[in-house]
């Protein structure tokens, strides 16, 4: 079964935000300065979401009224 683009999009934002959760969990802002990989980490999910929720279709954006779409992105 093939999702439709929009579905997609939303399961990609929410698998980099929760891979990013576990990443920052029991860490501190002195962890993310003094580690790279971690800062590093972090950029590319942060890039994944703004990816993601650049190519979400208007009506995906409208499901969820709530979401700062545009900052996102």
């Amino acid at each position: 079964m093939t999702l439709p683009p929009d579905e997609v999009r939303l399961l990609h934002i929410r698998d980099a935000a929760e891979t990013a959760a576990g990443f920052i969990a029991g860490r501190t802002r002195e962890d993310l300065e003094s580690d790279q990989m971690l800062r590093l980490a972090l950029t590319k999910l942060v890039e994944i979401i703004g990816e993601a929720a650049k190519q979400l279709s208007g009506a995906g954006r409208a499901r969820y009224p709530g979401v700062a779409w545009d900052d996102a992105a």
